[in-house]
């Protein structure tokens, strides 16, 4: 996955839970799965409330808002990612 912007990874998909690393504009990341969690402002309005679960800088786990994502909804690029058929279970 591809952020357009700095942010930061969380413990949980929720805009308040504690931070445990960051991923960075303009690098390529790892990724499991994607689940729903708080939603976070795209633009103007318009919010999304899936967050992919990620490798961060070091290798660090943790949930990030794919509204921060280069792509889709899902934060799909165009390398072809079909991250929509990887939810997360249980």
């Amino acid at each position: 996955m591809h952020p357009y912007r700095d942010m930061g990874v969380r413990i949980q998909p929720h805009l308040p839970a504690r931070q445990v690393g960051e991923v960075w504009a303009g690098f390529t990341y790892g990724w499991d799965c994607w689940t729903t969690g708080d939603p976070v402002e795209i633009s103007h309005g318009r919010y999304n409330n899936v967050w992919l679960i990620v490798y961060g800088y070091q290798n660090v786990r943790g949930y990030v808002p794919a509204a921060g994502l280069s792509g889709d909804k899902y934060g799909n690029w165009v390398d072809g990612s079909h991250i929509q058929d990887f939810p997360c279970r249980g």
